[in-house]
């Protein structure tokens, strides 16, 4: 059985509720302003403390427009998605309804590319770490990876942002983990980026010409390359990485970089009355 109920407006946003009954669990389908559609459940995990639950979230539907669309949760900061799984809230355990309060971002972007060539590549200082004595797992063999590079190397791209890699070598392992938390199987990169503010004017840039509005600029790796960090940006002093058969790398033809530029057009709060299943997760 399908329901559809009108509801009242929350923050000048929700418009409309669809709800899909299954076996008695639901999955819920809200249209908010601008023509998309999010998707959300929240449930009890029996892992978690009885005073929380966890909800799952993502965009199914985006206007037929030349936009795009994600959100940011208050509890991640400016990290934005276009879904999300088993995120978790503090509620009463008693509760039947949550609320969940992504805000709806509308944007456009723009990519420009700059290609280094001839790079080396060498271990740390102390080469190869094993977290564990010789004979341990080799899965928990950690080999980071570092430029060598005796000058440094500036790309600028047709919006004028320039991209430099800095004179740079190898360093020790101690250094490695006192400056970097997560993978550490990656080629360590050090760079810098002008301009390196959050929120920037480009007055050559095509898309600040279209919107006048701030852009922000996101750093990430051309494939068969991928960025470790899994995002970067133009504040970045330091990028990770990831390539295969990383251990003996010892030269990049070209490792090209992809500078995104984002305008944000339109922010919406949305505010989602969700019921909350004690069974889990659907």
């Amino acid at each position: 059985m399908t329901k559809i109920r009108t509801i009242v407006p929350l923050l000048l946003c929700l418009a409309l509720e669809t709800a899909f009954a299954q076996g008695g669990k639901q999955n819920r389908d809200y249209k908010v302003e601008g023509g998309c559609v999010l998707r959300a459940q929240a449930y009890i995990d029996k892992a978690y403390p009885t005073d929380s639950f966890r909800y799952d979230l993502e965009i199914i539907k985006t206007p037929g427009d030349a936009y795009q669309w994600d959100f940011t949760l208050s509890e991640s900061g400016d990290y934005h998605y276009t879904g999300i799984n088993g995120s978790y809230k503090p509620i009463k355990s008693s509760s039947r309804r949550a609320t969940i309060h992504p805000v709806m971002h509308q944007y456009a972007t723009l990519e420009e590319h700059v290609t280094f060539t001839n790079l080396e590549v060498g271990p740390t200082l102390e080469g190869t770490l094993w977290s564990e004595p010789p004979g341990g797992d080799p899965l928990m063999e950690l080999t980071p990876r570092y430029l060598n590079l005796k000058k440094p190397i500036t790309l600028t791209t047709p919006s004028g942002i320039s991209i430099t890699l800095p004179a740079q070598g190898s360093e020790t392992l101690d250094k490695v983990f006192r400056s970097f938390s997560g993978n550490a199987n990656a080629l360590f990169i050090r760079i810098k980026t002008s301009p390196d503010q959050r929120d920037v004017s480009l007055p050559s840039s095509p898309l600040y010409k279209r919107h006048k509005k701030p852009i922000r600029i996101a750093l990430s790796c051309a494939s068969p390359y991928h960025m470790v960090h899994y995002m970067a940006d133009n504040t970045y002093d330091t990028i990770a990485v990831g390539m295969k058969n990383l251990k003996t790398v010892t030269h990049l033809g070209a490792l090209t970089l992809i500078i995104r530029q984002r305008v944000n057009l339109k922010s919406i709060p949305v505010s989602l009355r969700v019921p909350v299943s004690q069974n889990g997760r659907n």
